[in-house]
């Protein structure tokens, strides 16, 4: 082997390790289900700290979701969110430790379908999921409240649904 290959090798696997161990894994806090009307938004406020991440995914029709530090109603206004996404698929958001909290979210359905139904997925970096037990999510509807979920319960819920998965 020469000198440079090996070099190259020592740096790759140094590279490879680096990566799936600085690389942020997320726990499952809390998994619901929603509806929205076609050009309307619903609205939640994320009060958890430290890195938490947003997977929304349309069951049906386009929902987005927006994300802001400044408003508790964001909306597709330019200088009215700080994140987005807004796909005709799944759509993920990474929101940093760094965000001031409490974190507005809005969940906007695309006028295009008269109404979306949604899945929304919130999950915090596995590092800060020990240190941060306070209350997470609310919405902003109380005749909407969604239930907080432990997180054990979640990831059960989570392991049973990829068996299930495989079984059928």
């Amino acid at each position: 082997m020469q000198p440079y290959q090996y070099t190259t090798t020592v740096f790759l696997c140094l590279l490879a390790w680096l990566h799936s161990n600085l690389a942020l894994t997320y726990v499952p806090l809390q998994m619901f289900t929603g509806k929205i009307g076609g050009g309307n938004y619903t609205y939640y406020k994320l009060l958890r700290n430290g890195n938490i991440q947003i997977q929304l995914r349309s069951l049906e029709g386009d929902a987005d979701i927006y994300i802001s530090q400044k408003v508790l109603h964001p909306t597709f206004e330019p200088d009215n969110f700080d994140l987005q996404s807004c796909t005709c698929g799944d759509d993920i958001i990474d929101i940093p430790e760094s965000f001031k909290r409490p974190v507005g979210v809005g969940i906007y359905g695309h006028p295009r379908h008269i109404q979306s139904t949604f899945e929304c997925v919130i999950s915090i970096a596995s590092t800060d999921a020990v240190s941060n037990q306070e209350s997470s999510w609310t919405h902003n509807n109380p005749a909407d409240q969604v239930e907080e979920e432990s997180i054990l319960w979640t990831i059960f819920v989570n392991v049973l649904k990829v068996v299930l998965d495989i079984l059928v």
